[in-house]
């Protein structure tokens, strides 16, 4: 008989799934039991810098679904765990994971921003031009004296475990 490890698994962006507790059941579906799953998402809005960026294209996109939860959903405290439970799923542990993110310069930070999905859905519906200008001027106050940029970011972690 083999010795066997729980499987974990890590699960970012619930928040966007059409139907998030849905798709937290499918996490806890493969997850073996007394494994881990790792809820991920954006930490509080008014507490770090990056919130600039992520609110610069919002009037480059088309207006959201009326049951369309936003990016900052679940960062509210409790949010997790709720989620979590709904699933099936019991909250183990909630932390905070400091995560600046980092740019030598203008043009890198540009093409960095300009990959996320959001980047690429206001860039359809308004142009490349006007999602570089708003990331342009999101970037201004983030500009360290050598010319590279520091944006404080932080996410929220569940760590939840599924019964054995």
């Amino acid at each position: 008989m083999l010795d066997r490890q729980p499987v974990n698994v890590t699960a970012p962006s619930f928040q966007f799934a059409a139907d998030p507790v849905a798709a937290l059941r499918e996490a806890r579906r493969v997850c073996a039991p007394g494994g881990k799953v790792f809820i991920m998402t954006w930490g509080e809005p008014g507490s770090m810098e990056v919130t600039a960026l992520v609110a610069a294209l919002k009037p480059l996109l088309p207006p959201m679904p009326a049951n369309a939860s936003g990016p900052f959903a679940l960062s509210e405290p409790g949010k997790l765990e709720e989620l979590a439970k709904r699933a099936g799923l019991t909250p183990r542990e909630v932390f905070e994971v400091d995560s600046p993110w980092t740019y030598p310069d203008l043009a890198t930070a540009l093409k960095g921003l300009a990959s996320s999905g959001v980047a690429f859905k206001a860039a359809e519906t308004s142009g490349q031009a006007a999602v570089d200008a708003a990331h342009r001027a999101a970037l201004a106050p983030f500009v360290q004296p050598d010319g590279s940029y520091r944006i404080g970011a932080t996410f929220r972690v569940l760590m939840a475990e599924k019964a054995g």
